[in-house]
This record gives structure tokens, C-alpha cells and sequence, in this order.
């Protein structure tokens, strides 16, 4: 059960992802768009601006996500300086704004963002550059070009089912796997729980799932092997359910960046 209006944080634990659906309000699809899109567009048009989370900011407090940017220079040092990015859920392209900055060097950079459709739709309109592009589907933008990571940023607790798409990029032998801004518990099974979000970003609330960290990494290791791992950029997580016990409540957000084993 979700806690009194106006806690907002993560509640309760639920058997399946639809009975924590059944539990959520979600959010207007179309109103959290224009958010984001009045947002991109601004930090389109103004490099000292960031956007997180659909609010703006300037961008020294959020200079980067220096994990995901060391994978993302890492990546590129051993491809001759060039770097192909498929971000899953990047939003209207938040990271490649973020970081330009510090990849404007590259001999090549191709970013393609897959999202849902409303948001391709306006981010091919309003943000292609010729570096960054928008695609609905996340085999046909495999398809269209081998690249060298996939990048999963805050997006696997939110999807019904995380490990199809994690399979569905394993199979395809991309190189590079970066995971971060991705919650996990290290002693206790997974768990699926509802997240209260604050108005200011936007009103609703929608299942969220903990990964247990072990059998997260099982889907990767017969196949990939761990490159760099550290506490995420986000985190700690605060549980709010009166029933968990004090041992439950600490949850890590992780990054880790996989390499394909030869």
C-alpha cells in the first residue's frame, strides 16, 4: 500500500509487475512530452544549461555523469576515436546533451536514441543534428548499424520486462554494455515496488523493480565480463514502507560497464 499523500519514495512489494500496475496511477504520456521537450530545447540552444529528470538546471551542477562518460572515452580510445551510442529510454537525447561537451572530439560520433514513438517523433523533428538520431524500435536500430555500447541510464526498473531487452542486445554481440542508475539489492531476491514521484517532476506513480545484483549479472557473464563498476550517480534510494525492516531499506543504484569476452 502506497504511503499518505505527499511521501513520495518507493512503497510496497508486489508478486507480479501487473498487480503493481493495477496499484499505479501512471502519468499523461502527452504532458510529460512538452515537459521534456520545452526542456531539451532549451539546453539545445544553451550549452550552460542541463536538463534532469524534465527540470532544468545549470550545468555545474550536473556537469556529467562521469561514469557513464569515462565508459563512453574508454569505448572510443579503442575504436580509433569513434564512438556508435544507442542510449534504450534516453529520453529526448538528455545524455548526448549532457556530455557534447567532452565528446565534440571525436573522429565520429552516432548517437541514436530509441524511445517511445510520441518522443521520436518530435526529437527527429525538433533535435537531429546528423550526429543525433531517434528510433522506436531497438532491432531495427541495431539493424542499422552494428554499435559499439548500448547504453541503459535509469531506464530497466521501469520495464515490465528488463531482461528481454538485455537478451535481445546480448544476442546481437554488441560490444559494449554500459548499466547505469540501476537499483539493486546485494542479499535480498528481487523485489517489484511502486514509485511515488514528486509534482515537480511529474505527478504519478508506476511499478519499479530492485534487481537482485547477482542474478542481474548472470545474464551477462557467460557472454560479457566486467570492464568498471562503481556506486552509480544516483546512489542511494530511501524506502519508505513501514513494514520493510531496517536491513531491507538500503538499496544501491549501480553503474557497470561489460565488455564482450573474445
Amino acid at each position: 500500500m502506497l504511503g499518505p499523500q505527499g511521501h513520495y519514495g518507493w512503497y510496497g512489494d508486489f508478486a507480479t509487475w501487473d498487480e503493481a500496475k493495477e496499484k499505479s496511477v501512471g502519468y499523461g504520456a502527452g504532458n510529460i512530452l512538452e515537459k521534456v521537450k520545452r526542456s531539451i530545447l532549451a539546453v539545445k540552444n544553451d550549452p550552460a544549461l542541463f536538463e534532469k529528470d524534465t527540470l532544468l538546471y545549470p550545468l555545474y551542477q550536473y556537469p556529467y555523469n562521469f561514469q557513464t562518460l569515462s565508459g563512453f572515452l574508454y569505448i572510443s580510445q579503442l575504436n580509433d576515436n569513434r564512438l556508435r551510442v544507442v542510449d534504450f529510454g534516453g529520453s529526448l537525447g538528455s545524455s548526448y546533451f549532457q556530455h557534447r561537451r567532452m565528446l565534440d572530439h571525436l573522429a565520429e560520433l552516432d548517437y541514436r536514441v530509441v524511445e517511445q514513438n510520441h518522443f521520436v517523433e518530435t526529437g527527429r523533428k525538433e533535435l537531429e543534428d546528423g550526429r543525433l538520431s531517434f528510433h522506436d524500435d531497438l532491432e531495427d536500430c541495431l539493424a542499422a548499424g552494428k554499435p559499439d555500447c548500448v547504453l541503459f541510464s535509469g531506464v530497466l526498473q521501469y520495464l515490465e520486462k528488463p531482461f528481454d531487452r538485455l537478451q535481445e542486445v546480448i544476442r546481437y554481440k554488441v560490444r559494449f554494455i554500459v548499466i547505469d542508475r540501476t537499483p539493486f539489492y546485494v542479499d535480498r531476491p528481487e523485489r517489484i515496488t511502486i514509485q511515488r514521484i514528486p509534482p515537480e517532476y511529474h505527478d504519478a506513480s508506476l511499478p519499479y523493480r530492485i534487481f537482485n545484483y547477482a542474478a542481474f549479472k548472470e545474464q551477462f557473464l557467460p557472454y560479457y565480463s566486467v570492464v568498471m563498476e562503481s556506486a552509480g550517480s544516483d546512489d542511494l534510494m530511501v524506502m519508505h514502507d513501514k513494514d520493510w525492516k531496517e536491513e531491507d531499506l538500503r538499496v544501491e543504484k549501480r553503474f557497470i560497464l561489460f565488455q564482450l569476452r573474445k
